[in-house]
């Protein structure tokens, strides 16, 4: 009886250990099936292990344009996916959803991030959980492979604008930022902080955060059907009363010019108004007098869509700068006929400037500038020699003597040609051997101080004998360079670390018509730039006049199709 008992306990324990071991294989079996994950690394594995410049991956009208570091950056993290598991989107594709959804925010379209084809694989994604049908693999393989393309995209277009910007002008040259955006994805993705990526990405200067509050500002107006229209026709004029000015008072309100006004005080044109169409008129350019003629009138008609799109062309120019401009630099807005010395943020020296004319137009670029001459001599450029020279001393043999300008062969010859013994009338444009230099003084076209930065279309800053011009509200007068209105206060600032060159010792040696070339210190950024929307010092928004017709190209580009980026 007792070796029954034991007999029948010893295959109860056999039979609980075989039941046992089939449930742990079941287990394993079923831990270790392949999901959707894995299916989503071997389908990324057959796309891109095999080349780094693989093909485009294309899902109904949308295509990946990041394609070569599509492949690299898989390649790195050996297909694992980036954006989704089995679930779908985890928290960090949630996360630059949101952030392409918001590119309007940069004066971006979110469809050029893909966020239509990724916001319907979502919803297809979504009703295969939610009606228990097996998620389709394509689905998430097109979910995973282009967010991945789009924070590429997206975060190229933060970090250097979207455009190209001497495809669009040849004469705007700057060194546009670049950085390895499959770093940048790689630390982003661990660090799990998307947004903070992509935002580091952005130009790191206030008016650039200003103007996209300001974008977001007249965006609204524009959606709420626009600002009132100011009746055009008559002036209106101080001490006037009535329903003209009440829709100035109400225009001047919604745009924040004016403070709001009781019903009564809206219809009179009293001081505060006055105050009021002053600061209008001085953030948009015109002569701040405080008349509402019909130039004011019609600058307070113009469109609050207008403006949002005039921003976003500027907050696109932002981002074709250099990412770090200097802890002290030379910032000259051509639009605005302003030059800035910034240092540690702050401004310390502005002024205003005079700039090309429009058919001799101020390229933009940036440069270091490196000396300063004092009374320097004038080496006339050959464009001004051949189409402004030329043709006055064939009108006025006397026209080079009374300026003090010479004739040489070569800018190293030590005697200058008799002008008088040149038969002027015989050279054209094309045919003119000599080249002319302006001796120092008070009738130099540079003035007595030039400021010089090495670039290839020799232009500089520089002093002018021609004050006059400084008055005019449009100071597009120039050949190119730059003049300044107050060239000692800048001569003064450059060479503060220099003991010799304080401001007395500056204004003797202008004094005395000597030629001096002076180092500086240290060499200082110069950026020359075209903005005709900006922040001030004081944070208004200012809007300025597109001189050289600029912005329309750069809108109409910005609202194009896209062409491929790598």
């Amino acid at each position: 009886m007792m070796q029954k008992e034991i007999k029948l306990s010893y295959i109860i324990l056999l039979a609980a250990f075989v039941l046992l071991t089939i449930v742990l294989i079941i287990v394993f079996v079923i831990q270790h099936e392949p999901g959707l994950t894995d299916q989503l690394a071997e389908k990324l594995t057959e796309k891109y292990s095999h080349s780094i410049h693989s093909s485009q991956v294309m899902a109904g009208s949308d295509t990946t344009r990041a394609d070569s570091l599509l492949a690299r950056f898989y390649r790195q993290r050996n297909f694992i996916p980036a954006w989704v598991n089995n679930k779908g989107l985890i928290p960090s594709g949630d996360s630059l959803l949101r952030a392409i959804h918001a590119a309007d925010r940069e004066g971006l379209n979110p469809r050029d991030y893909h966020v239509q084809l990724l916001d319907s694989l979502l919803r297809k994604l979504g009703m295969d959980l939610k009606t228990k049908v097996p998620v389709h693999i394509e689905h998430l393989l097109y979910l995973e492979i282009f967010l991945t393309d789009a924070f590429l995209l997206y975060g190229n277009h933060l970090l250097s604008g979207r455009l190209h910007p001497e495809t669009i002008d040849p004469e705007w040259l700057t060194d546009r930022p670049e950085t390895d955006m499959v770093t940048v994805l790689n630390n982003a993705l661990a660090s799990g902080k998307i947004q903070r990526a992509l935002n580091n990405l952005l130009p790191d200067i206030p008016c650039y955060e200003k103007l996209r509050e300001e974008m977001a500002f007249y965006k609204s107006i524009a959606l709420q059907g626009g600002w009132p229209i100011v009746p055009p026709g008559q002036p209106i004029k101080k001490s006037d009363r009535g329903l003209h000015v009440s829709a100035l008072s109400a225009r001047l309100i919604m745009s924040g010019d004016l403070h709001s006004r009781s019903l009564e005080a809206k219809s009179l044109f009293d001081d505060t108004l006055e105050t009021a169409i002053k600061k209008f008129q001085d953030r948009h350019g015109l002569r701040a007098d405080g008349e509402v003629g019909a130039g004011t009138i019609a600058a307070l008609n113009v469109p609050a869509a207008h403006y949002f799109h005039r921003i976003a062309v500027n907050m696109e120019r932002w981002r074709w700068l250099p990412k770090d401009l200097g802890e002290r630099y030379i910032l000259v807005n051509i639009a605005a006929f302003t030059l800035d010395v910034v240092d540690k943020g702050q401004t310390v020296l502005h002024m205003p400037v005079v700039v090309g004319k429009d058919y001799r137009r101020t390229p933009v670029f940036s440069s270091k500038m490196s000396y300063l001459v004092l009374n320097p001599f004038w080496y006339v450029p050959p464009t001004i020699a051949t189409e402004d020279i030329l043709p006055a001393v064939k009108k006025d043999p006397n026209y080079l003597k009374t300026r003090n300008i010479i004739v040489l062969r070569k800018w190293n010859d030590s005697e200058p040609i008799d002008p008088f013994a040149v038969d002027w009338s015989s050279l054209t444009k094309e045919n003119l051997p000599y080249l002319f230099r302006q001796a120092a003084g008070q009738q130099n076209a540079l003035g007595r101080i030039k400021f010089m930065f090495p670039n290839s279309y020799d232009i500089y800053l520089h002093d002018t004998p021609t004050r006059s011009d400084f008055k005019l509200l449009q100071r597009a007068q120039s050949s190119g360079c730059i003049r300044l209105e107050d060239p000692i206060a800048l001569a003064e600032y450059l060479l503060k670390g220099d003991p010799k060159w304080n401001r007395e010792a500056i204004v003797a040696a202008l004094d005395s018509v000597e030629n001096y070339s002076i180092k500086l210190p240290e060499p200082l950024p110069v950026h020359l730039f075209y903005c005709t929307a900006y922040v001030a010092e004081d944070g208004t928004i200012h809007f300025r006049e597109d001189i050289y017709d600029r912005d329309g190209a750069v809108e109409a580009a910005l609202k194009s199709e896209m062409v491929l980026m790598y």
